[in-house]
């Protein structure tokens, strides 16, 4: 009788190769998935760090109107579109808090930054309340 001598497995059988495959696929996939949802992420975060800088700006140039003691005018619900900046809009809101006084000196200021993401608006706000600078004292002409 004659027996047969069997030797030892050398290489990888085609089903495995196709398994090994699929995992590093779906491996892959998920990284790929996880790429895009961080510079998704970046993206919207760049975008409202500049929202925010273009809102502290016009917060900033306000605050310097009224110490000056000049009203700035507010734009109602329009939106101007921001120079220098392309894609963002602003709106500004102003209106006096007790507009019964003959001598208005608080106002209510809302800054609003609007720009459009994946064809859906956003925004950012900023609320104060701000004081005429050239206040009349009493007694002083």
């Amino acid at each position: 009788m004659t027996v047969l001598k069997t030797r030892p497995a050398r290489g990888m059988t085609l089903i495995e190769l196709l398994i090994s495959f699929g995992i590093l696929m779906a491996g892959m996939v998920c990284i790929f998935a996880l790429l895009l949802a961080g510079t998704s992420s970046h993206r919207r975060a760049m975008k409202e760090t500049e929202a925010t800088m273009i809102a502290a700006s016009a917060m900033a140039d306000l605050r310097g109107d009224f110490a000056a003691g000049t009203i700035p005018h507010s734009e109602g619900i329009t939106y101007v579109e921001v120079k220098d900046k392309p894609g963002f809009k602003i709106n500004r809101l102003i209106f006096p808090i007790d507009p019964v006084k003959t001598e208005r000196f608080e106002y209510y200021v809302r800054i609003r930054v609007r720009w459009q993401e994946k064809g859906d608006n956003q925004f950012i706000e900023f609320t104060s309340i701000m004081c005429n600078g050239r206040i009349k004292k009493p007694g002083s002409e």
